[in-house]
């Protein structure tokens, strides 16, 4: 019976095409795009590039940006990067940093090194929100790296006493695993 599961499942797999990815991304039925898992990236980022920053795109974006990380394939970094600095809306909403802060989500949760130093250069931003920051913090927190720290302690001297409190504990997480040696990821 476990072999025929396998099997049903290599055959579902070969259904997906990018033509179905597409429909999906249309339809906005992100949850099908995550469970094709790597074939939709592709799709995934292209529908991202496609769309510009605007209000009215942010949140299509937020959940395309969501789904890519949920996915954890490491072809989605370079283009989450330059999201973490998305400034679509305009002052006064909610939103305007939204998309920013899924990015830096989604980046923990795929995990890969190149996102530490872009991650640290935003918390250098001390004109932006301050949940953002935090939100980068806890981004940070899932890397094992002595470069998280820097960025870390960045924030050590941020305006925001919410931000100060967050760097404080997220240092003294990275650094007792860094001490300990140990890899501790946060599984979604």
């Amino acid at each position: 019976m476990e072999r025929e599961n396998k099997i049903v499942e290599e055959i579902n797999m070969k259904e997906i095409d990018s033509e179905n990815i597409a429909v999906w991304i249309s339809k906005g039925q992100w949850d099908k795009c995550v469970e094709a898992g790597a074939p939709a990236v592709e799709s995934l980022i292209m529908a991202l590039k496609s769309l510009p920053s605007s209000r009215y795109n942010a949140e299509t974006r937020s959940n395309i940006i969501l789904a890519l990380g949920k996915i954890r394939d490491e072809r989605a970094v370079n283009v989450l990067i330059p999201c973490l600095s998305d400034d679509c809306e305009p002052p006064g909403s909610n939103d305007i940093y939204r998309v920013g802060a899924i990015a830096a989500e989604a980046l923990a949760m795929i995990g890969d090194a190149r996102a530490i130093e872009p991650l640290a250069a935003v918390l250098s931003n001390q004109r932006g929100p301050w949940d953002k920051r935090t939100k980068v913090l806890w981004a940070l927190e899932k890397f094992d790296d002595p470069r998280a720290l820097r960025g870390i302690n960045i924030s050590l001297r941020d305006g925001n006493p919410e931000v100060r409190r967050m760097a404080m504990v997220v240092k003294k997480k990275v650094k007792m695993r860094l001490r300990q040696g140990k890899k501790w990821w946060h599984f979604w």
